[in-house]
């Protein structure tokens, strides 16, 4: 026979009592929960509508609202735009003989590309009608691991960099809560919505930044320093 349910206390289970209302001041255990008393409230009145919002207002919850969600959305991009600064920093620092060289594997400009080929498709949300900007092809997501042509130099990365730069600002303003929610378009990401898909982007950008640090750690005895917030805002203007 199922039990009722009885009070839990703080070192286990009191078999002895059920659940009883809590006391507190006003309350008394023995009486049911009422309306709690406030200005212009009766305790034995029911609760109703300090005020009645017109079509051309909001309650202030919704500017709480509107104003927690630009708050994230700074603080994402503040993260994914110091990311992107380091990933800069990278290429910027890196010497030809490095960037050119062949024999290294992976070689240094490929790590780069391949960063910022997937920053500009996640950030477009779907493989299909996706195109990244020339000189660059859809070689990257050919599962036989095609390689481009050949070794993109660093001011073309820049650039590329400076579009997936604008096109995640994009993302994230564009982002809202119902689509955040969103089952993602990129199979091979499973289950992951598309809220999921951004924080996935900053990581992987921060994952190969990190290699190629290390790279120019081996290859040339520095690397560039961390970068805790981008000095760029959302709206692309430098704080």
């Amino acid at each position: 026979m199922a039990q009722p349910l009885r009070h839990v206390n703080a070192r286990g289970l009191s078999v002895a009592q059920p659940l009883r209302h809590v006391n507190a001041p006003g309350l008394s255990v023995a009486q049911p929960l009422r309306h709690v008393n406030a200005p212009g409230f009766s305790a034995a009145q029911p609760l109703r509508h300090a005020k009645s919002w017109g079509a051309r207002s909001a309650p202030p919850c919704c500017d709480k609202i509107r104003s927690m969600d630009t708050t994230w959305k700074t603080i994402l991009w503040r993260q994914l735009g110091a990311a992107l600064d380091m990933l800069e920093n990278a290429v910027r620092a890196c010497p030809e003989a490095v960037w050119s060289d062949r024999s290294r594997q992976p070689e240094y400009w490929y790590v780069v590309y391949h960063t910022l080929f997937f920053l500009d498709l996640t950030a477009y949300g779907s493989v299909e009608g996706f195109l990244p900007p020339p000189p660059f092809n859809l070689d990257e997501l050919d599962p036989a691991g095609i390689l481009p042509p050949r070794p993109y130099t660093q001011d073309e990365l820049l650039a590329y960099l400076e579009h997936g730069r604008r096109k995640s600002r994009e993302a994230i303003e564009a982002m809202t809560a119902e689509k955040a929610q969103r089952p993602c378009k990129f199979g091979w990401m499973g289950t992951l919505s598309e809220g999921d898909v951004l924080l996935q982007s900053l990581r992987h950008v921060q994952h190969h930044t990190a290699q190629l640090n290390l790279i120019l750690r081996q290859t040339t005895g520095s690397a560039p320093r961390w970068v805790a917030a981008t000095a760029s805002g959302l709206d692309g203007a430098q704080g």
